[in-house]
C-alpha cells in the first residue's frame, strides 16, 4: 500500500486528477440520492440480517465512493480511479481527518471481492462498519451544506 503523498503525486503526474470547468450541481445532486438510497437499503437489510455480508459490504463502499465524487466536484476536481479519488479527497481535505490507509484497505478489498471473487470476512466487515457510517454522515452533511449555501447564494 502506497502512502497518501505519494500515490496523490503519481495521480497527479499520470493526469488521473483532472480539472472541471464548473461545479455540476445537478449532477451533485443526483449522485447523493442514488447513494442515500443504496444506503437505505443496505442499512435496512443489514438490520433484518437479510443481507449477505459482501452485498452489503459493496453497497456501503460504493455508495461512499459515490458521495466522495459529489464532495471533489464542489472543488471542481474529477478522478479517473478509486485510488485517485480516496487519495485526493484526503491530500486535499485533511480537516475531515479521514484515514487514507484504511480508504485504501478497503478500496483494496472491495476489488478483491468484485474482481477476484475473495468473500469479506467478519473481520474485514467490522473494520468497514465501525468507521464507513461515520465517514459517509459527515461527508453526505458537507454535501447538503454546500449545496444549500450554494443554493441561497444564487437568491
Amino acid at each position: 500500500m502506497q502512502n497518501l503523498t505519494k500515490t496523490y503525486n503519481d495521480c497527479i503526474i499520470k493526469g488521473d486528477i483532472t480539472s472541471q470547468r464548473f461545479v455540476d450541481t445537478i449532477t451533485i445532486e443526483s449522485m447523493i440520492i442514488a447513494a442515500k438510497s443504496d444506503l437505505s437499503v443496505a442499512e435496512d437489510l443489514c438490520k433484518r440480517k437479510i443481507i449477505p455480508m459482501n452485498t452489503a459490504y459493496k453497497l456501503f463502499y460504493d455508495s461512499f465512493h459515490s458521495l466522495c465524487e459529489a464532495f471533489l466536484r464542489f472543488d471542481k476536481i474529477k478522478t479517473d480511479s478509486h485510488q485517485c479519488l480516496f487519495a485526493c479527497l484526503c491530500h486535499n481535505n485533511s480537516e475531515l481527518l479521514f484515514e487514507y490507509e484504511f480508504l485504501d484497505k478497503i478500496r483494496i478489498k472491495r476489488n478483491r471481492l468484485k474482481y477476484y471473487g475473495d468473500l469479506i470476512t467478519p473481520k474485514d466487515w467490522q473494520l468497514l462498519i465501525e468507521t464507513l457510517p461515520e465517514y459517509i454522515a459527515t461527508i453526505i452533511q458537507i454535501i447538503e451544506n454546500n449545496l444549500l449555501n450554494m443554493k441561497l447564494s444564487k437568491l
